[in-house]
């Protein structure tokens, strides 16, 4: 491609990313990957970013003008999935997050293709999108260590959730959880749960199966009686059962079991 279709390219990009154009960003985006001196391209777009201490990729230079928006975090992740393996900005990337913008008028979410492609991706937060879908591929992430889904509408644990290897944290907090699933336990890598803030009546024995539970926050639902497995939990360190419905017997003998209960 010459300069100047090269720069026409670079231009309509940074439009459409700006103007939040999605067909048209995701028909640049293929042929911007289908290129075959793609890693050029990839070093101009990128030239300058960097990843900072948390593990988030800064846009600068291209990029700089739309910090803040959904098209730009969708563009960027989705460009640095399908970068090659040994390109410096994708090793680096190790937390990715998607905040919905105050207001009424909210964009609609749109999953980054292929973050199954970013190797070290360890942490990955979506919320306040009003959303109850995570994308299939977050099972291939075989790093993902920390996932938040907090102040989303989620109505249960989503099923490609139980399925994500090596996930030690997850917050689903302020959604509309009323139940969770019965295999539950096969996240048998989970440390802490964070379910505050939802619609639970009861909690599912299950949990009670989690051997590697330290850290369980149920406050802020609806639960009318301590169920005898958390009494017996003795992986749990922290447990957060305020502002239920329980009886003030039901928080002593949670009290006696040795985990510290908020």
């Amino acid at each position: 491609m010459i300069a100047r279709d090269r720069q026409e390219f670079y231009d309509r990009l940074k439009y459409t990313i700006i103007d939040s154009e999605k067909e048209e960003l995701d028909e640049i985006l293929r042929t911007l990957i289908r290129k075959e001196n793609s890693e050029q391209f990839y070093r101009e777009l990128f030239d300058g970013c960097y990843i900072d201490s948390a593990g988030e990729i800064v846009p600068v230079k291209f990029f700089s003008g739309c910090e803040a928006s959904v098209p730009l975090s969708y563009s960027l992740y989705t460009l640095l999935a399908y970068a090659p393996d040994d390109f410096p900005l994708k090793k680096g990337i190790t937390s990715i997050r998607f905040i919905a913008p105050e207001g009424e008028a909210r964009p609609p979410l749109r999953f980054p293709r292929r973050l199954d492609f970013i190797p070290n991706l360890e942490q990955l937060g979506l919320v306040g999108w009003d959303t109850a879908i995570v994308p299939k591929e977050l099972v291939r992430c075989r790093g993902l260590k920390y996932l938040s889904l907090r102040n989303n509408r989620f109505t249960t644990l989503p099923e490609p959730l139980l399925n994500i290897p090596h996930l030690t944290h997850l917050d689903l907090s302020y959604n509309l959880i009323d139940s969770l699933p019965d295999e539950i336990d096969r996240m048998t890598s989970l440390q802490a749960l964070n379910l505050k803030g939802n619609r639970l009546t009861r909690l599912n024995s299950a949990l009670g199966r989690m051997a590697s539970l330290e850290h369980l926050d149920v406050s802020c639902n609806r639960l009318e009686e301590s169920p005898d497995f958390l009494k017996e939990m003795g992986s749990l360190s922290y447990l957060n059962v305020a502002y239920n419905e329980l009886s003030v017997e039901d928080e002593a003998e949670l009290d006696r079991t040795g985990s510290t209960v908020a």
